[in-house]
């Protein structure tokens, strides 16, 4: 099961990259569903618990 999950991670995140380095912009959201991609593979790799918070200029929690 964690192969699966592993496998469609990598691809949203090669889309991503293929994709938003055609732009000159990309949205904070797409910005930060690439890091928790990121984040989750690490968990899978180490097998482990990472807690990351992520907040904006004014210290708004905007993805935990």
């Amino acid at each position: 099961m964690w192969l699966h999950i592993v496998i469609l991670k990598l691809i949203d995140m090669l889309r991503y990259t293929i994709d938003g380095g055609e732009k000159d912009r990309v949205p904070p959201r797409d910005e930060i569903t690439y890091l928790e991609n990121s984040v989750e593979l690490q968990k899978i790799r180490f097998q482990r618990e990472i807690d990351i918070t992520v907040e904006d200029r004014i210290g708004r929690v905007i993805a935990h």
